[in-house]
């Protein structure tokens, strides 16, 4: 019996890639696990400040915000030049996070979720919590039994490092701040129900929106997107509660 509640989360970002670009904006929703409805105020929303100087996202290795990027969102610079720094913005997160959470430790931790969140925004996550530059260091360390030594005796992907605020685990490689035993991905599920469907487009989430009948007005803005993805998640998890029982899984392939 699944007794943890599911947080949908979804980033914007400065690019296309989720090793390089910069998160601009983290908006979540929180489902009941076992109600499957939105819990009331669960909404999470944050702008959040990048990097501006192109030349030092260079030397990090990462996308610097662009037009293309702030057309598509919506976002205005202004909101990101007054924005909380990912720090901050990351903090909170973790209070908002855990507040949900049904007993302590990751292993009572909420189930992550969103759109594509397997290729894409745990991706984000991940470099957040554990560092920008981890896969990276890893391999250097073990080429170089430690890494780069500047002459202060100062790791140089440490020094540059502008993530890695935790909760992480380095022996698993793996953040802690949700429940570690997967999560709920609605690309997938989208698949499953529609991979044969030739009225759609495609399976991504302005093509879902025009098939499914919801509004376009604010999309590409992460609580937006957070929300749409929970909506649409609650109809399939209660489609599949109320279907799984009626299909004889037990001993199905003696």
């Amino acid at each position: 019996m699944n007794y943890q509640d599911i947080i949908v989360y979804d980033f914007e970002t400065t690019g296309v890639n989720p090793y390089r670009c910069q998160p601009i904006q983290l908006g979540a929703v929180c489902i009941h696990g076992r109600k499957l409805e939105i819990h009331p105020n669960s909404y999470f929303c944050s702008f959040i400040k990048p990097i501006f100087d192109v030349e030092r996202c260079e030397k990090l290795g990462l996308d610097p915000v662009n037009d293309e990027v702030l057309n598509k969102t919506g976002i205005k610079m202004e909101d990101l030049e007054n924005a909380p720094s990912i720090r901050t913005v990351w903090d909170q997160f973790q209070q908002y996070v855990n507040k949900y959470a049904y007993k302590k430790g990751k292993w009572g931790a909420p189930v992550k979720a969103g759109m594509n969140i397997r290729g894409y925004d745990n991706i984000i996550l991940d470099r957040i919590a554990g560092g920008h530059f981890r896969k990276a260091k890893n391999e250097l360390d073990n080429l170089l039994s430690g890494g780069i030594i500047n002459e202060e005796g100062v790791k140089l992907i440490k020094k540059m490092e502008p993530y890695g605020f935790g909760p992480w685990d380095d022996e698993r490689n793996e953040e802690t701040l949700f429940y570690p035993a997967g999560n709920l991905d609605l690309r997938d599920i989208l698949w499953f129900w529609f991979e044969n469907n030739v009225e759609i487009k495609s399976l991504g989430m302005d093509a879902m929106r025009e098939y499914l009948g919801i509004k376009t007005e604010g999309a590409h803005q992460a609580d937006k997107d957070a929300k749409d993805v929970a909506d649409i998640l609650i109809k399939f998890l209660k489609l599949h509660r109320h279907y799984g029982p009626k299909v004889k899984f037990k001993g199905s392939f003696k």
